[in-house]
């Protein structure tokens, strides 16, 4: 099993991500899972050309807990916590709601971005949240910098295997992708709820960045927060959006 905080924690890596919209660059260090900011604003909107000179092998790690818990935490993982390069799956296989926490920072650290390569969830209710535990920020972001918008090899994929029924719940400050699909593979159900915060699928120039029901059945609802995203194809989909939508 790996941990977050293993032999790469002393690696550090230059990532650009570039801004949609006013194209800015911004420049990010990779520390084992975590990549720390240089500037104290977030990117709006992810993505990108990723170039590694050297990483540790990619894995898929699966979250093992029904009762929720801390990102960080190795032992609620099969594979140890998410790295930038891995896959991180939430499917309990169960009819159940847990809650995710991501710790936020000290007030004079810099923000922190939380990074992996794939998002996989499948049947459960998995709730995403900043944790402001013992008076930390909630100033930080979930990455997932997986740049491809091809159907099968998206970053985000809610509901990839039949007789699913996934549920993403996300009041994160910061949440950052290049694609999604919600409702991917025939027989399966997707939902993905923005209940808070800024949900950013930043796309590409030549696909949708959201495809809600693709072959299985899709919904999205933004009750709250502001959800940014650059084409929305809705096939075999429902969606109710009193949020913000840019």
């Amino acid at each position: 099993m790996r941990s977050l905080f293993g032999s790469d924690r002393a690696r550090r890596r230059r990532l650009q991500l570039r801004g949609r919209g006013n194209e800015m660059t911004k420049s990010f260090f990779i520390d084992g899972g975590h990549l720390t900011m240089q500037f104290s604003r977030h990117c709006c909107a992810c993505i990108v050309a990723l170039a590694f000179v050297h990483h540790a092998p990619a894995v898929t790690t699966s979250w093992i807990s029904n009762v929720g818990g801390s990102f960080t935490d190795p032992l609620k993982w099969t594979n140890g916590v998410p790295q930038f390069n891995d896959t991180a799956v939430f499917n309990r296989n169960l009819n159940i709601q847990y809650n995710v926490t991501f710790p936020g920072r000290q007030a004079l650290d810099p923000p922190i971005v939380y990074a992996m390569k794939q998002l996989r969830i499948g049947t459960s209710t998995v709730s995403f949240a900043d944790s402001t535990n013992f008076g930390l920020l909630a100033d930080n972001s979930l990455a997932v910098i997986n740049p491809s918008g091809n159907q099968a090899d998206r970053g985000i994929i809610v509901g990839d295997a039949a007789g699913q029924v996934a549920v993403l719940n996300t009041i994160l400050k910061s949440f950052l992708a290049a694609a999604a699909t919600i409702g991917d593979v025939a027989g399966s159900v997707g939902t993905v709820n923005v209940n808070g915060g800024v949900f950013s699928m930043a796309g590409s120039e030549f696909g949708d960045s959201i495809i809600i029901g693709n072959d299985g059945a899709g919904s999205r609802a933004v009750v709250a927060g502001d959800l940014r995203d650059r084409v929305v194809i809705h096939r075999r989909s429902t969606h109710k959006e009193k949020g913000k939508m840019t």
